[in-house]
């Protein structure tokens, strides 16, 4: 390489230099990116020069050979760049090692609260696991001192007086809009607790219930395809069921009541025909006898017994629901005609309440549908009179009287 001039080192890195006229190669370094010996060369050098000046001293001579003044003034302000970027990385990692170290502390704080926080766990922990301990310990001792005889005594006493006792209402039956159930269940109002009992020997509905003598009996029905003739006794201290002597036809919807120690069984239907039949079961006798039958046909009527007598109300006679009602007084051979209700009525229910008769709901034929009116008929009276209606519509329901209330269960709008 040819020698030329030499220049100041200081000179060449202020750019004050001049480069011989005959180095001045404009296209050399126009193209000094795209060469890759232009390229090493300068980056050769300025990590020389970069590495002396980090050091803090310089092995370079006073005076540059020739190869300096290959040089451009673009080389010069590249190393320039080369040490202000140094400089701002540095910066930069210092600033990043004060955050991360800032973060480590943090983190440390954090951990040693969760060691903390362990700790207080296991010491938790190990109380409740002494104190299960004891507890078993406790089961334990009662347990042994619990005589299996008299926990039996207690439950059957709990059941007689609570479940058995005359303040609850028992509920046989029915059709669930899928299925005829065989279901019985005891509700106490005061508790507003519904307890399953022993269910019937077959689901049915369209029966006709009556209590007498701590004992009740379910009265013929039917299971939508056929109808019953039988008579099941559901016994609450035994908790079973008895079958009794069978109803003299098969019916359903028919309606039935006790009077004197005896259940009367009336009116009903087989699904061809409607019934005005009166049978009479007295339990000491074990059989139905026939009485002298109701004035009317009455299919789907209610009954009930007020003070020795019993009311046959509404129904269905094969051909139009009934508005009338008759009664019969045990005393007498016949039965009697009473006052008319407003309009005919049928799938309906009787309840007796302060000497009056509640005719509930069912289907009236002035509203051709199943209704919320009630009726009230008092026998001194010659007239039925409308009072409040129930707030639900109802046919196919039932209806009992305790604690001087009415209460009305189930049913349907049509």
């Amino acid at each position: 390489m040819k020698q030329s001039e030499v220049l100041s080192f200081n000179r060449v890195l202020e750019g004050h230099a001049p480069l011989p006229a005959q180095q001045w190669n404009p296209n050399l370094y126009a193209n000094a990116t795209e060469t890759e010996d232009n390229d090493a060369c300068s980056f050769k050098y300025a990590q020389e020069v970069k590495c002396a000046i980090l050091d803090g001293h310089s092995n370079l001579p006073e005076t540059l050979d020739a190869e300096v003044n290959q040089l451009s003034l673009g080389h010069s302000n590249l190393l320039v760049q080369l040490f202000d970027s140094e400089s701002c990385t540095e910066a930069k990692l210092i600033d990043v090692v004060k955050e991360l170290s800032g973060r480590i502390k943090l983190m440390e704080k954090k951990q040693a609260w969760s060691n903390k926080e362990v700790k207080h766990l296991q010491g938790v922990n190990e109380r409740l696991l002494k104190r299960i301990v004891e507890l078993k310990g406790t089961v334990k001792t009662l347990n042994s001192k619990i005589d299996p005889l008299t926990l039996d005594d207690s439950l059957n006493q709990f059941v007689e007086q609570c479940l058995g006792s005359e303040d609850v209402i028992y509920l046989v039956g029915g059709f669930d809009g899928l299925s005829f159930l065989p279901s019985l269940d005891s509700f106490s109002p005061s508790l507003d607790i519904l307890t399953p009992l022993r269910p019937m020997p077959v689901g049915k509905s369209y029966a006709s219930t009556v209590a007498l003598d701590g004992k009740i009996f379910v009265l013929g029905g039917g299971d939508g395809a056929c109808w019953f003739d039988t008579v099941d006794c559901y016994d609450r201290s035994r908790d079973d069921w008895i079958t009794c002597p069978a109803l003299t036809h098969d019916k359903g919807s028919l309606a039935g009541d006790s009077v004197n120690g005896k259940i009367y069984a009336f009116g009903g239907g087989d699904g061809s025909q409607c019934f005005s039949d009166v049978d009479i079961f007295d339990p000491t006798h074990g059989k139905w006898i026939k009485n002298q039958p109701i004035l009317e046909k009455r299919f789907a009527l209610a009954g009930v017994a007020l003070n020795g007598a019993i009311y046959a109300v509404g129904g269905f006679n094969g051909i139009q629901y009934l508005s009338s009602a008759e009664r019969l007084d045990p005393r007498e051979a016949n039965w009697k005609m009473l006052p008319m209700m407003s309009a005919g009525r049928g799938c309906h229910t009787l309840a007796v309440l302060n000497e009056k008769i509640f005719l509930i709901g069912g289907y009236d034929t002035r509203a051709k549908a199943m209704v919320s009116t009630v009726e009230v008929f008092e026998p001194r009276m010659p007239s039925w009179v409308m009072v409040e209606p129930m707030n639900y519509t109802r046919g196919y329901h039932s209806s009992a009287v305790l604690g001087g209330s009415i209460f009305t269960f189930g049913g349907g709008e049509r």
